[in-house]
């Protein structure tokens, strides 16, 4: 993806000194540093099956901002850990994101309420259980 239109938007908007771009590979040792810096996740994806990334950010208890394409909004109860908005709309996106931010509060239970889901019924231990039952179970 090319960064050199996001940084130009970036310091157009007066904003560089409110965003942290980092363009390259974050080490699995590091990513609890950035979720616990993030007040949300925004994730405007276009055009996508799935994003690990919001599940993560759910797992550190993090409230998401996600786009209605591929199952993002099965990730996203929206208005209890989260907003889903329409994709390629910068209104509702920007709508979402004030309306997370105007009441911490509200976005931190949005994320409490996220982590506790994510961890009911997407634990990995349960995923792995089911997977090997499925390896054990008799053919057909």
């Amino acid at each position: 993806m090319p960064m050199r239109p996001i940084r130009e938007r970036i310091d157009r908007l007066g904003l560089r000194d409110s965003v942290r771009l980092r363009d390259s590979f974050i080490p699995q040792d590091e990513v609890p540093v950035y979720f616990a810096a993030a007040d949300a996740l925004i994730a405007p994806y276009v055009d996508i099956a799935a994003s690990g990334v919001v599940a993560q950010a759910q797992a550190f208890g993090r409230a998401a901002v996600v786009t209605r394409v591929g199952a993002l909004p099965e990730f996203v109860e929206p208005d209890r850990c989260g907003f889903v908005v329409p994709p390629r709309s910068p209104e509702a996106l920007a709508g979402a994101i004030r309306q997370a931010l105007a009441d911490p509060h509200a976005l931190a239970e949005m994320g409490r309420r996220a982590a506790r889901r994510i961890g009911r019924e997407h634990d990995w231990s349960d995923v792995a259980r089911q997977t090997l039952a499925v390896y054990r179970s008799e053919p057909a």
